[in-house]
């Protein structure tokens, strides 16, 4: 099925702000239903006049989506990482060449269409984007918060922001399961601060498939939110006409019920909303003159005897109901069917481990007619996906990359096919052997200002990340010893880290140690300190400690050798190798000398592509092949946005193949007169003056140029026509009628009429009946007799 929406509806307003500081594509007069790219950015700084740090962003990415590297397949991680360094590289160009833009950011949520109809939704920061189908939440984003701590104390929670200043990390998820009559919101803080899950839930459930619905939608959060909210505010309300794929059937077989009743029309009811608490029922309080039930009161007279009677009668009616219920609910089509409902009951409650244990209980149920056994293990499957996802996405977010990468794994091991998890675990490995790379180079500095304890730290997280490197684990007891410590095993070693990384020291160690001071004559050690050296080559750790001179590789060094290269390419016209090169060594350097190479790398790239498609184009134009030389200049556009060049050719090339179609229809017309014209004129020279006739009226209709000489024609045919039919005797017509009879209409009637000058004079229904006889055996013949009657 072929994804399709309903026309999105947008909001963004200023709230009780003078400024809107977010940005949203595709704005109001772009937005249609075949968009397939979303955006909103939402931006942050210490004030707000001047602010347009979201709409630098937000063009920077649509620019990067739709001209730079448009996606080729479903974008992922990888994808959304090269377009985020992208627009960190160019927003902190425009900081250095703007210092007062310093310390401005901005959020980031960014909905797209993929080729193949999943929608990939990528954020940054705190705006958040919800899943929405038939009043349920079927996904909602994580926010990505940053706690600020001092003195051991939380005193600030911010959103994570594209700076420029420092790279960022972007969450990204896959949806393929989209109904018909789904939702998808994006929306700022001021959306879902306003309206809870319930509301959400509950605005969506009232669309009836109609744009004027979703306008009044989105017209009622508009509302709210200006008296609610006071900052500035924006949402996409994105509805789903067409789903890829169907509703799923839940429980055991049963017949459809087809009662042919039509539901009534739905009414938008946006004025009664939930009011998000749920009052508690008060429990009654119990009489203080309640007596227990035969406690012996005043009231029961009864004998002893009797009063034990009746009790045991009830003990007994309790047993046998217990019994019976117990049989009616151990029924296996019953336990089946209850299995499911609480494993729905858990899925609508986010509970996604215990749902995967109530399918796997209904999967054990022994039942006679297993065919729905498919569906739930299909559904089995699904949550089990789904779980890991959530669970892999959770870690990831939390920067947590060993946990993440495990959990993606998991995932992997349901469907070792999905490339785009195949891809999470590559950035993962990646992102992991960086991390690892840079605490062996701030070990490794430790190590030689002989602070043992420190570098013990740094190894320990080292070794979470590479759980198997024996290496690691030599000079965690290297330090160790220098601590008078006892030494560890690989598998102790490996529990430790686990442990440590489990009450998060990991994180308050590196923090600490950016803030120590050190009483040797090293000084104090700065955080810049700790990640300006390089690591052993190769890693390789000896029972010695490293010894460090003037002549060790420092990461100036790599940086200078980086920039080399890339300058060499530039030189050797290898732009691809260049950018990489300099982008390469933005990680050891960031400089405005270094960003205007990368900037000269991508342009040179651009002119590169650029002159090999005009190249082509030119070919193709002076090959008079416009059509190809126009779509050539069309792509050259892409690379020049503007380009006169370009344009101007493009133009003439599509002015060229108008004129070209122009004259082919022209020639086609002219050649189609000509050819009629000759038969009418054939015709009448073997005086066939009907199909003469016919042969004049229909160039006539081609061409009025030369009306006056076919009229003229038409009326010599109708003449001969007419002198022939008189000059006819009822004699010969008499015995043509017999011949034509005896002759079953056939050959010898149509020889006798033509001989005899009669076919113009014949009975119309005797021309049909020859024409019909005619019909296989002759067709000339045929159409001569049928054009002859019908001209009559």
């Amino acid at each position: 099925m072929k994804l399709k929406f309903r026309l999105p509806q947008l909001i963004s307003a200023n709230g009780k702000q003078t400024e809107n500081l977010d940005f949203v594509y595709p704005d109001a007069a772009n937005i249609n239903s075949d968009s397939n790219l979303f955006i909103i950015c939402d931006g942050l700084g210490p004030f707000r006049n001047g602010n347009n740090v979201a709409e630098i962003i937000g063009k920077l990415f649509y620019d990067y989506f739709t001209r730079i590297a448009p996606p080729k397949q479903r974008v992922g991680q990888i994808y959304m990482n090269d377009a985020l360094r992208y627009a960190e590289r160019k927003l902190w160009q425009f900081v250095q060449e703007n210092p007062a833009k310093q310390g401005m950011g901005c959020s980031l949520m960014l909905l797209y269409v993929n080729n193949d109809d999943s929608i990939s939704i990528a954020w940054v920061g705190n705006i958040r984007a919800y899943h929405v189908r038939d009043k349920q939440i079927m996904y909602e984003t994580e926010d990505h918060l940053t706690v600020l701590r001092e003195n051991g104390r939380n005193i600030s929670v911010e959103p994570r922001v594209i700076s420029g200043s420092e790279p960022v990390w972007a969450s990204v998820t896959v949806i393929s399961d989209i109904q018909s009559d789904d939702y998808f919101l994006i929306c700022t803080q001021g959306i879902y601060e306003t309206f809870d899950h319930r509301n959400i839930k509950y605005l969506l459930s009232q669309g009836d498939g109609t744009d004027a619905t979703n306008r009044a939608i989105v017209a009622k959060m508009q509302e709210l939110c200006t008296q609610n909210w006071d900052d500035d505010f924006s949402l996409l309300l994105i509805p789903v006409q067409e789903g890829t794929t169907l509703p799923k059937v839940t429980g055991l077989p049963k017949a459809a019920a087809n009662t042919g009743a039509v539901a009534p029309p739905k009414t938008a009811q946006l004025d009664n909303l939930p009011s998000g608490i749920v009052k508690r029922k008060e429990r009654k309080p119990e009489a203080s003159n309640r007596k227990p039930l035969f406690s012996g009161g005043s009231n029961m007279n009864m004998p002893s005897p009797a009063r034990a009677g009746i009790i045991s009668l009830l003990v007994l009616l309790a047993i046998t109901a217990a019994f019976a219920y117990q049989f009616l609910i151990s029924k296996p089509e019953d336990v089946f069917k209850r299995c499911l409902n609480k494993a729905e009951e858990y899925l609508t409650a986010g509970d996604f481990e215990n749902a995967i244990k109530q399918y796997e209980n209904a999967l054990e149920v022994k039942l006679t007619d297993t065919s729905a056994f498919n569906s739930v293990r299909a559904q089995l499957a699904q949550t089990r996906q789904t779980w890991f996802s959530k669970q892999a996405e959770a870690h990831f977010n939390a920067q947590n990359w060993v946990k993440a990468r495990t959990k993606y794994q998991e995932l992997l091991a349901l469907n070792p096919a999905d490339t785009l998890v195949k891809q999470q675990i590559e950035v993962l490995n990646q992102t992991i052997l960086a991390e690892k790379t840079k605490l062996l180079a701030k070990a490794d500095t430790l190590l030689g200002m002989k602070d043992y304890a420190n570098a013990k730290q740094l190894l320990s997280e080292a070794l979470y990340f590479d759980q198997s490197n024996e290496q690691i684990l030599q000079q965690i007891n290297l330090c160790n010893q220098y601590l008078n410590l006892q030494q560890l095993s690989l598998s102790d070693a490996v529990q430790l880290v686990a442990r440590m990384d489990s009450l998060g020291e990991f994180r308050a160690n590196r923090l600490a140690l950016v803030t120590t001071t050190h009483t040797d004559t090293a000084g104090v050690l700065s955080d810049g300190d700790i990640f300006e050296q390089e690591p052993n080559p190769d890693n390789v750790y000896t029972d010695q400690l490293p010894e460090y001179s003037s002549s060790t590789t420092t990461l100036n060094d790599k940086y200078t050798a980086l920039v080399k290269q890339g300058d060499d390419a530039m030189n050797a016209g290898d732009f691809e190798t260049a950018k990489s090169r300099f982008t390469e060594a933005l990680t050891y350097n960031r400089n405005t000398g270094l960003e205007e190479k990368i900037n000269a790398s991508e342009q040179a790239i651009l002119e590169k592509k650029y002159n090999d498609v005009i190249a082509l184009a030119d070919q193709a134009f002076n090959n008079a092949a416009y059509e190809s030389a126009r779509n050539y200049y069309i792509e050259a556009l892409k690379y020049k946005i503007n380009d006169e060049y370009a344009g101007s050719r493009a133009e003439e090339c599509q002015d060229k193949l108008t004129k070209v179609a122009s004259a082919k229809a022209g020639q086609a017309k002219s050649d189609r007169y000509d050819k009629l014209i000759a038969e009418a004129d054939a015709a009448f020279a073997a005086e066939d003056f009907a199909t003469a006739k016919s042969k004049y009226k229909e160039a006539l209709q081609v061409s009025a140029a030369d009306a006056a000489r076919l009229n003229a024609k038409i009326a010599d045919c109708d003449s001969r026509i007419a002198d022939i039919q008189s000059e006819s005797s009822s004699k010969k017509l008499k015995k043509a009628e017999k011949i034509c009879k005896s002759a079953n209409y056939g050959e010898a009637c149509y020889d006798y009429l033509k001989e005899n000058n009669l076919l113009y004079s014949a009975d119309a229904q005797i021309l049909m009946k020859v024409s019909k006889y005619f019909e296989t055996k002759d067709p000339v013949k045929s159409k001569e007799c049928a054009n002859i009657a019908n001209n009559r």
